[in-house]
């Protein structure tokens, strides 16, 4: 009992970690698909760097906690469907995968345990992430509701990421000019 205690504790931990990963990487996958460009993605303080200029990636250990796939568009009409809810169908996906190995193939005790972990962690992640919520957060699912609800929110949001791509190649707001700040001067 002692030892399947172990395991139950340490599957819960590791595959929280796993499926954190891959959300990241649903919102990475989604946004080359789409023809975004990575800036970085952080997992809680590692993050992996892209210079814009010279395109070499970088792993950086940084002061921030968080998990985040940042990338900025090619233009500012840039559909951001799969680069926002990327990472709801990467755990969804992996989470029924995970239930379907459950299902499918027999298993020892401790197999069961991770693989049953690893698929209640999918599942819940994308339940959780597409339910639009702004209540402690805005969710990926709200991102996209909010992305939806006009244009101008679609053109200021990818106005911000590609500020951001300016902002970490050094640029200050005044050399970036007014063009990408002021999008909407009459809203």
């Amino acid at each position: 009992m002692k030892g399947t205690l172990i395991h139950i504790i340490s599957a819960l931990g590791l595959c929280l970690i796993t499926q954190t990963i891959f959300h990241e990487i649903g919102h990475f996958i989604g946004g080359v698909i789409s023809g975004w460009k990575l800036l970085y993605i952080q997992i809680y303080k590692l993050a992996l760097k892209r210079n814009t200029k010279t395109n070499k990636f970088n792993i950086v250990w940084v002061d921030e906690l968080s998990y985040q796939c940042i990338m900025y568009p090619k233009s500012l009409e840039t559909n951001a469907f799969l680069y926002t809810l990327g990472g709801c169908i990467a755990n969804l996906i992996t989470g029924l995968m995970g239930m379907l190995l459950l299902i499918l193939v027999k298993m020892d005790l401790v197999s069961w345990i991770y693989t049953w972990c690893f698929s209640a962690y999918g599942i819940g992640f994308s339940i959780m992430n597409i339910i639009a919520d702004v209540q402690r957060v805005c969710n990926d699912g709200a991102c996209y509701k909010f992305l939806k609800s006009s244009d101008q929110t679609k053109l200021c949001h990818n106005a911000q990421l590609l500020l951001a791509k300016k902002l970490i190649e050094g640029l200050s707001y005044r050399q970036i000019g007014k063009e990408l700040i002021c999008l909407c001067p009459s809203v």
